[in-house]
């Protein structure tokens, strides 16, 4: 697996970007930048996924949105040049190539093409986050928790999800026991499965049906914006955004 932003970068992008690349592995929980801090760094995830938690009440620290393989950590601050609105942590454990900030927006600051990319992708994201609070107030546990599995799905690309249910349910800033009653009713529908330290789908449909309609709107927006999110559902998707 690779990063698909960056596997639909056109040439010269690639020429300037790659070169300047760094391969790293990410830990669960590692903060890639705080909230309210300039980047320093910038992620492509392959197999990692990162999340947006915005620090609220109680020293809470509660998921907004995501960034998997399909795209790029913290792309609206890099293109305002302005300090992170979240904190971006590791939400799954896995591999990125880096680059450090001030280096790609100069690069950035070159390529009309690049600079509309992430503008779009700015704007998914954005979606995510206003669409993450919304379905907070909106949806029950169950519901929210299914939408939390397809996503994770989504945005790298396989079945198999390692992240515990305690983990989830801070992310999703629920009670645990209720995250837990959510998963016990998805095995029952033989939608999902889960085993020590990992969330596994079994039938995606099934899933889809328990998830909330928030999904619907994600995949309308990024079928709108050409985002390549849903690596299982698109594998092949033309990329025509960076071209």
């Amino acid at each position: 697996m690779t990063n698909r932003l960056l596997q639909a970068l056109n040439e010269i992008d690639r020429a300037r970007i790659i070169p300047l690349l760094e391969h790293r592995e990410f830990e669960v929980g590692q903060v890639l930048v705080e909230q309210e801090k300039d980047l320093t760094v910038v992620a492509f995830p392959v197999t990692a996924q990162f999340t947006h938690e915005f620090h609220g009440p109680g020293d809470v620290y509660v998921e907004t949105g995501w960034v998997g393989c399909e795209g790029v950590t913290a792309p609206l601050p890099l293109l305002a040049e302005a300090p992170s609105p979240w904190r971006i942590t590791t939400r799954l454990a896995g591999s990125a190539w880096c680059i450090d900030a001030g280096r790609l927006r100069l690069i950035v600051k070159q390529s009309v093409s690049l600079r509309e990319g992430l503008a779009k992708l700015a704007l998914y994201y954005n979606a995510q986050d206003s669409l993450s609070t919304a379905c907070a107030a909106a949806h029950p546990v169950l519901s929210r928790v299914a939408r939390w599995a397809l996503m994770a799905s989504d945005h790298t690309g396989t079945t198999e999800i390692p992240v515990t249910q305690e983990e989830i349910a801070r992310l999703l800033s629920s009670q645990r026991t209720s995250v837990v009653e959510a998963f016990s009713k998805l095995r029952d529908i033989g939608a999902t499965k889960t085993m020590r330290g990992r969330v596994v789908i079994v039938d995606r449909t099934r899933l889809r049906e328990a998830a909330c309609a928030c999904c619907d709107e994600l995949d309308r927006l990024a079928h709108m914006l050409d985002v390549p999110v849903g690596g299982l559902r698109r594998p092949d998707r033309a990329l025509p955004w960076f071209g």
